[in-house]
């Protein structure tokens, strides 16, 4: 289980207004905006979290999850692997910003 720790909250890097282009599988492009990112020293892996600005159900802000490489000239997320990861993630924005939904990146 991975525990979430002032030192991951510490890491947090808002890039404000940063944002990328996604395709789905038919081709059409989604804007998203990049809400903070984090690195999970006991993963070694970088995660990010955004959003495409559109509301699910309920007027709830549809929030994606992802890891991505830092260095990568372009950000490209690619979907968490895991239930653990899944639950960090929801921990995360849960300790953050009380609780929203979290849902798989569906670009």
């Amino acid at each position: 289980m991975i525990e979430i720790t002032e030192e991951m909250k510490k890491g947090f890097t808002t890039k404000n207004p940063e944002t990328f282009i996604l395709r789905n599988q038919y081709g059409a492009e989604r804007l998203y905006e990049v809400l903070f990112t984090f690195q999970n020293p006991e993963m070694t892996k970088h995660y990010i979290i955004f959003t495409d600005n559109t509301f699910a159900h309920h007027r709830v802000k549809r929030i994606f999850a992802g890891t991505y490489d830092p260095d990568a000239e372009s950000i490209q997320p690619i979907p968490l692997q895991s239930d653990e990861e899944w639950e960090m993630a929801k921990k995360l924005l849960d300790s953050l910003w009380g609780n929203p939904t979290l849902g798989p990146e569906t670009a």
